[in-house]
């Protein structure tokens, strides 16, 4: 999980940052596709952090005698 969390602070909060810009810039987005756009980045961390705990827990039982 250690991994999945170092890799959202430097890349998702970089996604996020350019996301915000493009919004503030933008003067066609609407609030309602800022919103649904960052719900896609939160998601994409959900399915990263599940997907690692998975494989983590799948080791554990593989090492286990």
């Amino acid at each position: 999980m250690q991994t999945s969390i170092q890799q959202y602070t430097e890349f998702g909060i970089k996604k996020i940052e350019r996301f915000v810009e493009n919004f503030i810039n933008d003067e066609t987005m609407k609030i309602g596709e800022f919103v649904l756009g960052h719900e896609k980045f939160l998601q994409e961390l959900k399915r990263e952090i599940i997907a690692e705990t998975i494989e983590g827990i799948d080791e554990v039982y593989r090492n286990s005698k």
